[in-house]
């Protein structure tokens, strides 16, 4: 059953226009665009990518001073499909041209337009991608960093500096990220490898696990809760204290090195473990 993607109506079989609103139907199955667009960046850049179609997001390192952005565009009559520069600044953007909640499921799961983003920045940059579905991947990175994913998995390996993670229906792993770090999830697991700044980090999760593997020298006091759930910490705390939540969770407070920093894991739905990350 096909759907107006002005309008939401059902159509009939061979429709050329919409009978509800008369918008022009477009033949589906239509080949996808190839768009590939290249930008020289004096500076540090910033890169913004936001997605409101469905579609995944690959950031990886490239070469300095150059921002390469490759976009596989599917149904290109119904996306409005953009990367520009305005000096150091490199926005990328996708949205439908019409849209409608419903036939919004279709859109996602069913092959309807869709846009996949590869990116390639310099190592020394700072990125903001948002997407609605499917997966968001970045490597190799230093700098500023926001992800925001409706549903769909956030994954960080190799990057260094500043985090701020949210994902909604998605798991987040993080392999090798050292600095300050921000996550919260509300349905997926979290899970986390690397050095933490001695600034304030937090992983709140509503429903799922969440485990930390500490390396480097941590240097943080530790604040560690589940509202249902356990909490296992294999790492020497000072001034540990430890109580049963208000329910059936658990409450570990504690200081890891001199507590220079601070560490804030929050479970509701899910347990916690704490560790040395493997050398």
């Amino acid at each position: 059953m096909a759907f107006c993607t002005n309008c939401g109506a059902t159509l009939p079989p061979g429709a050329k226009f919409c009978p509800a609103c008369g918008m022009p139907i477009y033949a589906s199955g239509r080949s996808s665009e190839a768009s590939h667009n290249s930008f020289q960046i004096a500076g540090k850049p910033k890169v913004v990518i936001n997605l409101r179609t469905p579609g995944s997001v690959d950031v990886k390192r490239g070469d300095a001073a150059t921002v390469m952005a490759d976009a596989d565009v599917k149904e290109p009559e119904s996306i409005d499909y953009s990367a520009r520069q305005e000096g150091s600044l490199v926005t990328i953007t996708s949205r439908t041209k019409s849209w409608n909640p419903l036939i919004w499921g279709s859109y996602a799961f069913s092959g309807g337009p869709r846009t996949n983003v590869r990116v390639t920045i310099p190592s020394d940059s700072d990125l903001s991608v948002e997407t609605q579905t499917d997966s968001i991947s970045i490597s190799g990175i230093s700098g500023n960093i926001s992800a925001e994913s409706k549903t769909g998995p956030i994954r960080l390996k190799d990057c260094d500096g500043t985090f701020s993670i949210k994902s909604h229906t998605g798991n987040v792993d993080m392999d090798g990220v050292n600095g300050t770090v921000d996550v919260r999830n509300t349905i997926g697991h979290v899970s986390y490898s690397g050095a933490l700044s001695a600034g304030v980090n937090s992983f709140r999760a509503t429903t799922g696990d969440v485990e930390v593997a500490l390396g480097g020298t941590p240097d943080l006091s530790l604040d560690a809760s589940t509202t249902v759930g356990r909490i296992v910490c294999r790492l020497e705390l000072a001034e540990s204290h430890y109580d049963r939540g208000e329910f059936v969770g658990q409450h570990l407070t504690g200081r890891i090195g001199s507590g220079r920093g601070r560490l804030v894991i929050e479970a509701t739905t899910g347990s916690i473990s704490i560790y040395r990350a493997s050398s």
